[in-house]
């Protein structure tokens, strides 16, 4: 892991940066794996020499990306939409009685 200060935005200021050794650890993943996240754009990098480093933030968003829900969060999301068009239809069918 390396810390760099990195001058600009205070956002950036301390920024951490990794190498792939370090990457692959975190994401389980293998160095060719990694090359190919290199290669289509996945993850951003900076080269320096023949070392490789990734912005930690950079790291986080992707996992933020292809966060996949529980089942039960799945299944709770889908009641609470359930419930919703439920209630929607009654008030919908009590308007028409209303109506008439």
């Amino acid at each position: 892991m390396l810390k760099e200060n990195v001058g600009g935005s205070p956002n950036n200021q301390n920024e951490t940066w990794l190498d792939g050794k370090a990457v692959c650890h975190l994401l389980n993943i293998s160095t060719r794996t990694l090359q190919s996240y290199r290669d289509n754009g996945t993850l951003s990098y900076s080269q320096y020499g023949r070392k490789l480093y990734y912005k930690a933030s950079d790291i986080q968003e992707h996992l933020e990306r292809n966060y996949i829900k529980s089942n039960f969060q799945k299944m709770e999301s889908c009641k609470r939409k359930i419930t919703m068009q439920v209630f929607q239809k009654i008030r919908m069918h009590e308007k028409q009685k209303i109506t008439m």
